[in-house]
């Protein structure tokens, strides 16, 4: 019988957990007109965008609870768009996952409930102006209570 190597195992890197992207609690992406809704194989995952196109001229990444939404140039040709999501892949995937951690724990917290406060009793006194001011003069003359 041959004897093949056997691998070491491998090492667990602590500082960087897996990123599991299948997030079924979330609404699917509604594009707006003038979006384009668009898929991706990312490693392992289906990667679901929303494809906006601007005058910019860089590719921007914006990940909120609907999901990932990318802004391109018009110049830009899918193949382009597809390469910077996959060059900053880690990035997107790990806040898709925040994102989804921060929604499940903002769901599992009670509803704020709103109350109105009772009312408060404020006493204002009514007093008179202590300052008189003459025209002739333009002078300002204060009266003091105590004098």
């Amino acid at each position: 019988m041959p004897s093949f190597p056997i691998p070491a195992p491998a090492a667990v890197n602590l500082l960087r957990p897996p990123v599991q992207l299948r997030r079924p609690e979330l609404p699917p992406i509604t594009p707006t007109a003038g979006h384009d809704k668009r898929q991706l194989l990312v490693g392992e995952y289906i990667l679901e965008y929303v494809l906006r196109r601007s005058t910019r001229r860089s590719i921007g990444f914006t990940v909120d609870d609907d999901g990932l939404h990318v802004t391109a140039p018009r110049r830009c040709s899918y193949g382009d768009i597809e390469n910077a999501i996959r060059a900053k892949q880690h990035w997107i995937l790990t806040k898709l996952d925040e994102r989804r951690q921060r929604r499940a724990a903002r769901l599992e917290k009670p509803p704020v409930v709103w109350t109105t406060a009772p009312a408060c009793p404020i006493s204002v006194a009514r007093s008179r102006c202590a300052c008189t001011t003459r025209r002739a003069t333009a002078r300002t003359s204060i009266r003091r209570p105590w004098s």
